[in-house]
């Protein structure tokens, strides 16, 4: 026991303990965008659809979640996830037809479908003769 506070590492292994764990960025987003809709994948492991809100407001998505603490199935030998937050806010590139939004959750990952709103679809103007 005496020799393991010796140890070169055990500072940093201390220190490793004592700094709280924390996910800053938030969950991994890509987007892809046809004519008229954007679709965003997020990669949300371990969280219950029931855990996820998806809110939009102009053009700006955003994913918000939080997952509770895994219960404790013994003594703790190492704590990398504790309770878990985000909040994550994308623009997308055009107005949002806020009600025609659609979410699905898969595996892991969550699907976001967002439809161009009415007025941002290109007209087609019809050519009469005089």
């Amino acid at each position: 026991m005496l020799f393991d506070w010796l140890h070169p590492l055990t500072a940093y292994r201390l220190m490793d303990e004592l700094t709280p764990k924390r996910q800053t960025m938030g969950p991994l987003m890509n987007m892809y965008r046809n004519e008229e809709t954007a679709r965003i994948d997020v990669r949300v492991p371990g969280f219950d659809p029931s855990d996820i809100e998806i809110s939009v407001e102009d053009d700006v998505l955003r994913v918000t979640g939080s997952a509770p603490e895994i219960e404790r199935q013994g003594q703790v030998l190492r704590r990398e996830r504790g309770p878990v937050r985000f909040d994550r806010r994308i623009r997308i590139p055009f107005r949002i037809d806020d009600s025609n939004v659609e979410a699905h959750y898969k595996n892991g990952m969550l699907h976001v479908m967002l439809h161009m709103h009415e007025s941002e679809k290109p007209r087609v103007i019809p050519v009469k003769t005089a």
